[in-house]
């Protein structure tokens, strides 16, 4: 998904992710070893080894960011940092993102992807 932002028709402008933004989701991938495999840029792709708190962290620092219209997430659907194996009936809670309380960009959530 993040790589389709460019079609025959349209282009998705994305910003660069100022360092206000970027480093809460560097210091979290730093804390759980991902560093060397995310990118750290608009838009950003996690690591299927991504866990909760790395999810959270990045959508809250992106919801924050005043330049960032709309927030788009999706999750590869069979990973164990998320408890979404079929042995775990695919459930996946965030349990620590907050409701928006001011006005900020909306958070679009792709099938499979429970907040």
């Amino acid at each position: 998904m993040a790589d389709a932002i460019q079609g025959a028709r349209y282009e998705l402008e994305m910003p660069p992710l100022p360092d206000v933004t970027a480093d809460p989701i560097r210091r979290t991938l730093g804390e759980f070893n991902l560093a060397s495999l995310v990118n750290v840029r608009n838009p950003l792709d996690l690591n299927p080894m991504a866990n909760e708190e790395v999810y959270v962290v990045s959508i809250r620092a992106m919801l924050d960011d005043p330049c960032i219209d709309a927030v788009v997430t999706s999750v590869v659907p069979f990973t164990p940092q998320l408890s979404t194996t079929p042995d775990r009936n695919y459930e996946l809670r965030i349990t620590s993102y907050e409701a928006p309380t001011r006005n900020e960009p909306p958070l679009i959530q792709h099938p499979g992807l429970f907040l």
